[in-house]
């Protein structure tokens, strides 16, 4: 209360599903996926009457991506505004129940009763569901171990991978293995380039945007790091070289 919630939200789910849209709408309020798209017009599209089949509306609360660090501190520390924006999100966009949901990504399969795997075809947003999108930044130091970062990124999108589609699911586990390699020097110098093509065969075949992400930091290590990626493989053959020799 002392933040602000739950002020006068009464009166405002008591007026019409339309007057909540139309003030979304002139306030200009959009959603925080990767378009921006303005949030009244998004629940707009929700039919006005209904085929028999409830509506719902759902919040994506998934922490699935690396350095994603808001939903849990909102849930935590704000919860009252969450649902109290649910309220009303619900009463404009006539929803008769909400869910809020915190693991997996394709949300709407899992709800259903499905295994939790992305849709070969989404159904249109406002009817069944909206993908949100998020974003990250994590600050390193020229104390971190570039390489040992990305190897721990390729492990974490190996583990969360669902399954679903052949290029992420063998492609994560060979991005992981090599990087694993690369990070102790075991490995040859074409193997940069193997791992290159690896993120090649995953980047853009896979149905959702995990094959993408898990190809994505590997593919800046090798453009911005090559030279070190490089030159711990050289230093470990000429170590073994060495003990060879001895």
């Amino acid at each position: 209360m002392k933040q602000g919630d739950w002020y006068r939200t009464k009166d405002l789910v008591l007026k019409s599903s339309d007057w909540i849209v139309n003030e979304v709408k002139k306030s200009g309020l959009r959603g925080r996926a990767g378009a921006g798209f303005p949030s009244g017009l998004t629940w707009s599209f929700m039919p006005k009457t209904t085929d028999g089949r409830p509506s719902y509306l759902v919040v994506n609360a998934d922490e699935s991506e690396p350095g994603t660090c808001k939903d849990g501190e909102i849930m935590r520390h704000d919860p009252h505004k969450l649902l109290e924006g649910c309220l009303i999100a619900g009463v404009g966009m006539r929803a008769s129940a909400a869910y809020i949901y915190i693991r997996e990504t394709a949300l709407l399969e899992s709800l259903e009763g499905k295994q939790g795997k992305p849709r070969l075809k989404p159904p249109f947003p406002a009817n069944a569901g909206l993908g949100l999108g998020t974003a990250a930044v994590i600050v390193m130091d020229k104390s971190t171990d570039v390489v040992d970062a990305i190897a721990r990124l390729s492990y974490f999108y190996k583990h969360e991978s669902c399954g679903h589609c052949t290029p992420c699911r063998e492609g994560t586990g060979w991005l992981w293995m090599i990087m694993e390699r690369l990070e102790v020097g075991n490995a040859k110098l074409e193997e940069i380039d193997m791992l290159q093509e690896v993120t090649k065969q995953i980047e853009g075949h896979t149905i959702c945007a995990l094959g993408d992400a898990a190809a994505w930091p590997v593919q800046g290590l090798i453009r911005h790091f090559r030279p070190e990626l490089e030159r711990r493989i050289k230093e470990r053959a000429e170590r073994e070289l060495l003990e060879a020799a001895a």
